[in-house]
């Protein structure tokens, strides 16, 4: 037995060194096409934008700014960039001649083209007739919540820009997809700008991969693209009893620049599950962090272990790794289950992701991926893009096709009595449904089979402060020999030994309790060591507002949110009822 296994750790550790640790993810047969909304993505980027709209056009700059500038927003704007450059004073009614000549005459000319000159315009403009009077005066351009922006993006920052010094620009909740970021990477390889930092977060875009025509030494760092709302379609998949396999793990780096080098042994992207019917209280703007690595420690590795760092539920929003097989060099440097053989070992499940539990009424996935460089060379900016997965199901399915797919192999006896889930759960009312999330208020353990037994026995959880207490998402129910009823759970702790195990656990409310208020406490604190943030929406969009640790929030009601809970404050906005981020206080 010790052969067989220390062979098949030299050959464990061969192919992830070696075969897989050359091959990029993009030769993997997983296969994107970008949406088709946005067919300009695929013109040559060697191309400079056209500069066919009039709007950039020169104009007569011997007059009011106010009548250079035929929108009045944008007329405003400028007078207040310009009075910024000079000592002089300037407004709307002075000559825009006279002012531009002022600020590259100014005492403090030195200033131009540095970041501290900056453009700033957070107004929907409709006409930007004008604008080339200011052309090369500024290093920091901001421009947000600009719509029909995608073709004039490019134009305009190409003339905005000046070859001979970095140019900041931030382009934010623009409309900006493939194609204007195309135009904008093209300015670049054209040497028309030289972008010191580009940050497109909040558009559209899919495809990053024209970051290619930027100078090598640009590609590291200088692009920022998080929270894309535009969604590239892959593939469709198959669902069998409720789950999909997504092989050699989830598509989006297709759609990287070669800068990032991303293959399955790198631990440079992370996913989550974006849907309906999340659970989990975290946001896009709550990025991961990719440098952490997950740990067995120093326990037995089982096939639990390895197989569970891919199971991914479909109630689950949490961040993971999107190459499973990174893990594989760290597992085979502990000590192996004296029950594994050769024959239990499954080389193909180590670089597939499977995503369990998906509802009958759900046709697509939507996963958004992360990407981040962590190697030594150099610090990657992030970069997220959405995909779209969409699902297929055979007729003969049946309808009630949710369960999970199993990480290891259970009794007969255990997986029936886990199919009897509506009769099991009706017996108490206070029973977390399928999909909830549950914590552990004491010390627990994880068993195999529903019949609590030293033998089933898979993990014990030992009691934990609040904010660290072990979570779990119900995925089923079942009766042990003595009808007892047990959840049947996933665990959703990562970074943890037990990641993605899943297996049994007591549904006593003495032991394990929902995770999210079910009723309105008059006020809560904060105890998340990370604060909490408030929304406009109970989705948890449309951030408002910030909250340390500590700080007191008086609650006006509760409402529900797909299978979780929101507290509502009593301004009107909406906050996580996660019991191990606030806490209800009687102060």
């Amino acid at each position: 037995m010790e052969n067989r296994k220390r062979v098949w750790l030299v050959y464990l550790a061969g192919i992830t060194l070696g075969t897989f640790g050359l091959a990029s993810f993009a030769s993997q047969p997983v296969k994107a096409a970008t949406q088709t909304s946005v067919a300009k993505e695929t013109s040559a980027a060697s191309e400079l934008p056209e500069q066919t709209d009039n709007q950039f056009a020169p104009v007569n700059t011997d007059q009011p700014i106010s009548q250079a500038f035929k929108d009045q927003n944008l007329a405003s704007i400028v007078a207040q960039s310009l009075d910024s450059l000079q000592e002089g004073t300037v407004t709307v009614d002075s000559n825009l001649k006279e002012a531009v000549e002022g600020a590259k005459a100014s005492e403090d000319s030195g200033v131009i083209g540095q970041p501290d000159a900056i453009l700033l315009i957070d107004t929907p403009i409709t006409d930007w007739t004008g604008i080339d009077a200011v052309a090369g005066l500024f290093g920091l351009i901001e421009i947000t919540k600009q719509s029909d922006f995608d073709q004039k993006v490019g134009p305009l920052i190409g003339l905005l820009g000046n070859p001979n010094w970095d140019l900041d620009v931030e382009l934010n909740k623009d409309g900006i997809g493939n194609g204007g970021f195309n135009d904008l990477m093209a300015l670049s390889k054209n040497g028309t700008v030289r972008y010191g930092r580009l940050d497109v977060s909040d558009n559209e875009i899919t495809d990053f991969s024209k970051i290619n025509d930027l100078l090598p030494a640009q590609q590291a760092n200088t692009v920022t693209g998080l929270r894309e709302k535009g969604a590239a379609k892959a593939s469709a998949l198959k669902v069998k009893n409720g789950s999909v396999v997504i092989h050699g793990g989830v598509p989006g780096a297709q759609f990287l620049p070669d800068s990032y080098n991303v293959n399955q042994t790198a631990k440079n992207g992370e996913f989550r599950l974006e849907t309906p019917d999340s659970t989990e209280d975290s946001t896009i703007d709550d990025m991961p962090t990719v440098t952490r690595q997950y740990s067995v420690g120093n326990q037995m590795v089982s096939l639990d272990n390895i197989y569970g760092f891919n199971q991914v539920d479909f109630n689950d929003h949490s961040w993971g790794y999107i190459h499973p097989m990174g893990f594989i060099p760290k597992i085979t440097q502990m000590p192996i289950d004296s029950n594994i053989n050769e024959a239990d070992i499954n080389m193909d499940k180590f670089n597939d992701v499977v995503i369990n539990n998906i509802p009958d009424d759900v046709n697509s996935l939507s996963i958004r991926t992360f990407w981040v460089g962590t190697d030594a060379e150099a610090d990657r900016a992030p970069l997220t893009n959405l995909v779209t997965i969409p699902l297929e199901r055979d007729s003969s399915q049946s309808s009630s096709s949710g369960t999970t797919a199993s990480t290891s192999s259970q009794s007969s006896s255990a997986e029936s009595s886990s199919q009897n889930q509506n009769s099991s759960s009706s017996q108490n009312p206070s029973s977390a449904r399928k999909g909830q999330a549950v914590y552990a208020l004491k010390k627990i353990g994880l068993y195999s089979k529903p019949t609590f037994t030293q033998h089933a026995r898979r993990f014990i959880y030992r009691r934990q402060s609040r904010i660290k207490r072990p979570q779990f998402v119900v995925t089923g129910y079942a009766q042990s020999d003595q009808g007892r009823l047990r959840y049947k759970v996933r665990d959703v702790n990562h970074g943890s030994a037990t990641f993605g195990r899943q297996g049994y656990i007591t549904a006593k409310s003495a032991y394990v309790v929902k995770t999210y208020y079910q009723k309105a406490p008059k006020k809560v604190q904060v105890i998340s060591p990370r604060g909490v943030n408030t929304y406009k929406q109970g989705s948890l969009t449309r951030q408002t507002k910030h909250y340390r640790k500590g700080q007191i929030l008086r609650i006006k009601k509760l409402v529900k949110h797909n299978l979780t809970t929101r507290l509502v404050l009593s301004n009107g906005d909406y906050v996580t009822a996660n019991k191990t981020m606030v806490k209800a206080v009687n102060k």
